[in-house]
């Protein structure tokens, strides 16, 4: 991305595609996201109650509960394939060192796929006929890490049989439409890319 404040931009790989931000960390886009958008990870939107619905296992709290799910890709991979978060009984937080009482296992969940975003692959699954510019417009729809939004598009891609819709989802993999374009002034931490930049967001 070319230099339009006084901070280093190059290299940078978080970013807002709505806002048209570029971050220098994962954890000042995350705040952006939040803040501006009310964003929050799968593993947050799932940790209900204190006992995982996928394996069992009983935390001491939400907050441990959370952990677990963000170190359990195949827990959180069937929550989320389960559909919306269900809202679990209300339950006092045992004590905050407190063990983990183990539950069913993990032997009845597959091996955990390359994380997606669910709605966004929604979307482009009910695309038919699209351009390159078509299913970007679709992508910057949605709220999530660069990489997220990538691995998604990818995964969708290799979905596909050859042909045009297969050909223009790779070229979006390959140069992103637009790129980041300023839309707003620069939040704390983020930084503006200038207009007609062609540095594409989801090149590897």
């Amino acid at each position: 991305m070319q230099q339009v404040s006084a901070e280093p931009t190059s290299g940078l790989v978080h970013g807002c595609l709505i806002c048209g931000f570029a971050f220098a960390s994962r954890q000042q886009w995350g705040a952006h996201a939040q803040k501006a958008h009310g964003y929050r990870k799968a593993a947050t939107q799932y940790a209900t109650g204190r006992t995982c619905r996928a394996c069992g296992s009983q935390y001491a709290n939400k907050s441990h509960l959370r952990c677990h799910l963000l170190a359990s890709a195949r827990c959180l991979e069937f929550l989320e394939a389960a559909g919306s978060p269900a809202m679990a009984p209300a339950a006092e937080d045992g004590h905050t060192q407190a063990p983990v009482v183990r539950g069913w296992g993990t032997s009845h969940l597959r091996d955990a796929r390359p994380a997606t975003c669910n709605a966004l692959y929604d979307a482009l699954a009910r695309l038919t006929d699209a351009s390159d510019q078509q299913i970007y417009d679709v992508v910057a729809q949605y709220v999530a890490p660069l990489p997220l939004l990538r691995q998604t598009v990818c995964t969708w891609r290799n979905a596909l049989p050859v042909g045009a819709l297969r050909e223009a989802a790779e070229d979006v993999l390959l140069v992103a439409p637009g790129g980041l374009e300023a839309r707003r002034g620069r939040p704390p931490g983020g930084h503006r890319t200038p207009s007609g930049s062609s540095d594409p967001p989801f090149a590897a």
